[in-house]
């Protein structure tokens, strides 16, 4: 696998919070792994392998994971458009 992204602490610090966060970083995990951390992505490969393996790996549906990923990765986006005003 090739090397591991730094992550923002302060992200890894709220994704802490929310209830789907283990199968949410074993899916990006995952994407990074697949994808060549995000430079060969290519969605109607990926997310069906990723979420196949998620879906494997938590017991729920393929579509049940891609669905608590895009969530996270919503609620993620609101948390740096937020943390952004912030700083303004």
């Amino acid at each position: 696998m090739a090397e591991k992204i730094q992550r923002d602490p302060e992200t890894e610090q709220f994704i802490d919070t929310l209830e789907h966060k283990e199968l949410y970083r074993y899916m990006r995990d995952a994407y990074d792994e697949v994808t060549e951390l995000g430079e060969n992505y290519d969605p109607e490969t990926h997310d069906e392998v990723v979420a196949e393996r998620a879906s494997q790996k938590y017991d729920v549906t393929a579509e049940q994971a891609m669905d608590i990923y895009t969530s996270v990765e919503m609620k993620i986006g609101d948390f740096h458009a937020k943390r952004m005003n912030k700083t303004k």
